[in-house]
């Protein structure tokens, strides 16, 4: 059973969505910082901090990468409902 799923829904999870798409763009910038910071070094210079640091970045960034993919397919669907409806 599909509801009515109005504008205001529609401009809400479009704001989510676009939050989670910022938040990736900024994970995957966190990410590449990580990665300069390690290929500026000597792999003996690497620290365990530094390689954990790096892998609590890629995993943010899977999480945040996922989390925006089902929002985006949320606010597809909401669409596609809104459009039904509406026509």
């Amino acid at each position: 059973m599909t509801g009515y799923v109005g504008p205001s829904t529609g401009a809400a999870l479009d704001d989510v969505g676009n939050k989670l798409n910022n938040a990736l763009s900024k994970s995957e910038e966190n990410i590449n910082t990580q990665l300069d910071k390690l290929s500026s070094k000597d792999a003996g210079e690497i620290t365990h901090a530094e390689i954990m640091e790096t892998q609590m970045a890629m995993q943010k960034f899977t999480m945040v990468s996922s989390m925006a993919s089902q929002t985006n397919k949320a606010l597809a669907d909401a669409m596609k409902s809104v459009c039904r409806n509406v026509s």
